[in-house]
């Protein structure tokens, strides 16, 4: 599987949504992610995210940073995340 970023319906007011992610997260997908994140997203949805490297982590843990939640991450990924 490659990598798939589709949108959750909004359930809030605020227009912020949800990110969900499916396939594997390499470097060559950092900037459409980052790109899309950029859009007004309150979460990433990572049950669905089978593997990521490092610059995918690294990424990952950018948006977080940025106040952007991330959830359902197995356990594998949330201990690479921290």
């Amino acid at each position: 599987m490659t990598f798939r970023i589709t949108s959750e319906p909004k359930t809030t007011t605020d227009g912020d949504g949800v990110l969900r992610l499916a396939g594997r997260l390499g470097a060559a997908e950092v900037p459409v992610l980052e790109e899309s994140a950029s859009l007004g997203v309150r979460a990433l949805d990572l049950s669905e995210l089978l593997w990521s490297d490092e610059e995918g982590v690294a990424a990952l843990r950018r948006l977080r940073g940025r106040g952007i939640e991330l959830r359902n991450a197995s356990v594998y990924l949330g201990i690479r995340l921290g």
